[in-house]
């Protein structure tokens, strides 16, 4: 079974200011209900043909230089794609696209001390990580399913992250705003915790992993307004 289960051929909201291509990894270690990708959290997808995924940016590249100016790789949770005695993971798929010299960024949650993504900075294979920040270090458990994260360990999560030393690897914090559980003061309070780049997006409903989050009161556009003004200038 591979791990890659989805490939975006072009995509301009992935990585601001780039226009990359997204391929999706399946299976992650958090359920947070809100997740609009549940088959891949789940790892119910089926396997993507990584065969195609090579073939698709190699054209890319041959008729249309330069369009594509970068690789996101994300999830469900990257990094739980390991290698075994049968078969390569996260880490050897990352090395066989640097053939494509693209700067490559992984989408992670960072909750455990990946093997995977260590080795993969110190061999300066990727050019980014986007780290999800779910809300406070208290409330953790209230978004990721289960209260097997305690808050110590998120706080030194995002201690080890913030040592990430700039020349080897560009690290950004996002957060995902949610109406009743992560709004306003849980930005505020996860701000002081950083020191690495932070952005908020917010939460869109459809297809969640827990149904009762597709009937979610939205924030009103006069409020998301004031939080992008505050969070994201």
């Amino acid at each position: 079974m591979s791990g890659v289960k989805g490939f975006t051929p072009v995509s301009t909201v992935d990585w601001p200011g780039k226009i990359v291509s997204v391929i999706y990894i399946g299976g992650c270690n958090f359920r947070c209900g809100y997740c609009h990708n549940p088959e891949l959290a789940l790892n119910t997808a089926p396997d993507y043909p990584v065969e195609d995924i090579f073939r698709r940016l190699a054209k890319a590249q041959r008729d249309e230089p330069g369009w594509i100016d970068g690789i996101v790789i994300t999830g469900g949770e990257p990094t739980l794609w390991r290698s075994t005695r049968d078969a390569p993971g996260l880490l050897e798929f990352i090395e066989s696209l640097k053939c494509f010299r693209l700067p490559i960024r992984i989408d992670t949650n960072y909750a455990e001390p990946f093997p995977t993504l260590l080795e993969a900075v110190r061999r300066q294979s990727i050019y980014g990580i986007m780290v999800d920040i779910k809300t406070t270090p208290s409330q953790y458990y209230r978004v990721i399913g289960g209260s097997f994260l305690k808050a110590p360990e998120v706080r030194q999560k995002i201690k080890d992250i913030n040592t990430f030393p700039k020349d080897v690897v560009d690290v950004q914090y996002r957060t995902t705003a949610i109406p009743g559980l992560v709004e306003e003061p849980e930005i505020r309070e996860i701000r002081k915790l950083l020191k690495k780049p932070h952005t908020v997006q917010f939460f869109r409903p459809g297809h969640c992993l827990d149904p009762k989050f597709n009937d979610i009161a939205l924030f009103t556009s006069e409020r998301e307004e004031a939080m992008r003004k505050e969070f994201n200038s």
